[in-house]
């Protein structure tokens, strides 16, 4: 398995599986190593397992040893992984709330699916609101 480089902080998976320190602590811990669309992700079975049945729940119980690959884009796994930590830090952005809430919907993890789907609709919401604010200012100016 290889996973590219993308940055000076950053290993390939080849750099530090097959050195034997490493490979002896992943053999006797709970760490898994996932590459995801080509970047490597050092995880644990534990936080894979987080939020009950989902895709890496199912993922981590057939795992061959530590190790494993999804093929996905890796842009919003980040994301991913640190829900699963506990942290639901989500984009402003819309167009990257829909892309992490398709890849949402593909891990099968409800509970984040449905907290951007909420996220998307109080957005929507505000920019109805802000629309509509504006239509009457502009509505009062020109008749003033």
């Amino acid at each position: 398995m290889y996973c590219r480089k993308l940055d000076e902080t950053q290993w390939t998976l080849d750099h530090f599986f097959w050195t034997s320190p490493f490979r002896e602590v992943m053999a006797s811990s709970d760490q898994v190593v996932l590459n995801v669309g080509g970047v490597c992700f050092v995880t644990t079975h534990t936080t894979l397992c987080n939020d009950g049945d989902n895709f890496f729940s199912a993922l981590s119980s057939t795992l061959c040893g530590h190790e494993g690959f999804v093929d996905r884009d890796p842009t919003h796994f980040r994301l991913i992984l640190n829900y699963l930590r506990g942290s639901v830090v989500l984009p402003d952005d819309r167009l990257s709330l829909q892309e992490l809430q398709h890849e949402a919907s593909f891990y099968c993890l409800t509970n984040l699916f449905e907290t951007i789907r909420q996220r998307l609709k109080s957005n929507a919401d505000a920019t109805t609101l802000e629309k509509s604010v504006e239509r009457i200012a502009r509505a009062l100016t020109t008749r003033g």
